[in-house]
């Protein structure tokens, strides 16, 4: 069975808590479906990161400084037209 294409999409995980949760759920998003990227934002990187996530740095963010995040900085890592976006 051949997965999805949506090559106009991005997926992403802002996280700085549990990133084994997010690592689990983007690779569980794209089982079906191919996006352009799939991004994680965290403060530190996990151990054995999956070649196909792309890993962006970030302070500690409190809930505030994640939505400060999402709108000034996020937007020069992006490169797609959608970007679907949970964290």
């Amino acid at each position: 069975m051949s997965k999805l294409q949506l090559k106009n999409i991005t997926i992403l995980s802002l996280n700085c808590v549990d990133l084994i949760q997010s690592v689990k759920a983007l690779l569980y998003s794209s089982k079906y479906i191919d996006f352009a990227e799939m991004i994680l934002v965290s403060n530190k990187k996990p151990d054995r990161l999956p070649s196909e996530i792309k890993f962006i740095r970030t302070d500690v963010l409190t809930q505030k400084g994640g939505s400060r995040f999402t709108y000034t900085q996020l937007p020069n890592f992006v490169r797609t037209e959608i970007l679907l976006n949970y964290s």
